[in-house]
């Protein structure tokens, strides 16, 4: 499990997600597409991701990439294998 308070001014949630699962996978965030996790828009879309946590109040937000559940409440990122 991974999970990290973050600046959604300093690194976009998008972002912080893919860190985050290459973290576990133990990784470069550049090499996850060649993982089995595959890359993140397959299962989210990046940009909708970016703009609904940056630009909304008290957003709680999941959803699961290929083994792993991410969830996003407000400045808290976490990252479960499941």
């Amino acid at each position: 499990m991974s999970t990290r308070h973050c600046n959604w001014d300093g690194e976009l949630p998008s972002v912080a997600v893919v860190r985050a699962i290459a973290d576990l996978e133990g990784v470069d965030p550049l090499d996850l597409p060649t993982t089995h996790v595959g890359r993140l828009i397959e299962h989210v879309h990046p940009d909708a991701l970016d703009v609904l946590v940056t630009e909304t109040d008290e957003v709680v937000v999941s959803f699961s990439v290929n083994g792993y559940h991410v969830e996003i409440d407000d400045a808290e990122l976490t990252v479960i294998e499941r």
